[in-house]
């Protein structure tokens, strides 16, 4: 059975190398600065500065862009209409590019519950913003 050595034996055996190496390493010497180190976000908070929005920091695709004119179109459609009428997404695959479009700041959604119809799911809105117009405008075909 091989026998291998204890944690205090190697380091014995490693001392003489280690010391010879810490002395010829030549170490920086560091002082303390003699000023308070700079705090960036409160020198930009008092200038009332703020950072300008990110571009969508994803590829707009055929389907974001269908999805994004048809809430234009139809604001007060919920996500189920949207999903089926004209885009003929399936759920999941209208949830992926309504997730998509949220997260890039393109699309918020609202709950409306139907109190006349009964209980039930609330309804859910979407609607574009400011970024989301942006966007769509950019992309319309220029005529």
């Amino acid at each position: 059975m091989t026998r291998y050595p204890s944690r205090q034996e190697v380091a014995e055996h490693q001392r003489p190398e280690l010391e010879r190496l810490r002395a010829a390493t030549e170490f920086a010497v560091y002082e303390q600065p003699s000023s308070p180190p700079i705090d960036y976000h409160a020198i930009v908070r008092d200038k009332g500065y703020s950072p300008p929005a990110p571009a969508v920091s994803f590829m707009l695709l055929e389907e974001h862009y269908r999805f994004l004119l048809s809430i234009r179109q139809r604001p007060a459609d919920g996500l189920a209409n949207h999903y089926k009428r004209g885009l003929g997404f399936g759920i999941p695959r209208g949830n992926k590019v309504l997730r998509d479009l949220v997260d890039a700041g393109c699309v918020t959604v609202r709950e409306e519950t139907r109190a006349r119809i009964g209980p039930g799911r609330p309804r859910k809105i979407p609607s574009l913003t400011p970024t989301g117009i942006q966007l769509l405008e950019a992309y319309e075909p220029r005529t």
